[in-house]
């Protein structure tokens, strides 16, 4: 799937604007690349709806999320993004407090919002918190799966909480006497 939209810093500036602040901006140079394959269980939770999807895709060589507005080009992330940010309007108060989206988003201590959102990140969290979870991916794998180039962001991402901690613990079946 290609990767659009993405740029390589090429050089950085220290421009002075009319009021004498100093702004950095950046020569860039776009690049289009390709992801590297990923595996999917047969066994995991969404793959047979993943498997009837890819079944209603016309053309072996089609995008896999075709946009609806650019023939022949994959969505962009603008419109993916809208997409997220429309179901997340649409998403029923019981399916929110199942998927921990009621809770409030604090940061740094701050209150941000009064509820979480459904947000592109959101989804790459679930799926590295049931690889860690479900197939105990340690960090190096997290880095190699996604392809990220810093552990503090598989650190961010791949948290188990207190609540997959309390069940690895459970898990080890330790008795004291």
């Amino acid at each position: 799937m290609p990767l659009l939209k993405r740029y390589k810093k090429l050089q950085e500036l220290n421009l002075t604007n009319s009021k004498g602040q100093t702004i950095r901006r950046w020569v860039t140079q776009k690049l289009e690349k390709t992801r590297k394959p990923f595996p999917i269980l047969l066994g995991e939770p969404l793959t047979p709806i993943l498997l009837n999807w890819l079944e209603k895709i016309p053309e072996e060589n089609a995008y896999l999320f075709p946009s609806p507005y650019r023939e022949n080009r994959p969505l962009s992330r603008f419109w993916a993004y809208r997409q997220i940010r429309e179901l997340d309007k649409k998403v029923n108060p019981e399916l929110r407090e199942k998927l921990g989206l009621s809770k409030p988003l604090i940061v740094n201590g701050k209150l941000v919002s009064d509820k979480l959102h459904l947000w592109l990140h959101w989804f790459r969290s679930q799926r590295a918190c049931c690889l860690v979870s479900e197939f105990n991916f340690q960090l190096h794998e997290l880095l190699d799966y996604f392809d990220w180039q810093s552990v503090e962001v598989a650190t961010r991402y791949g948290k188990r909480g207190w609540r997959g901690l309390a069940e690895k613990m459970l898990q080890t079946q330790i008795r004291y006497a």
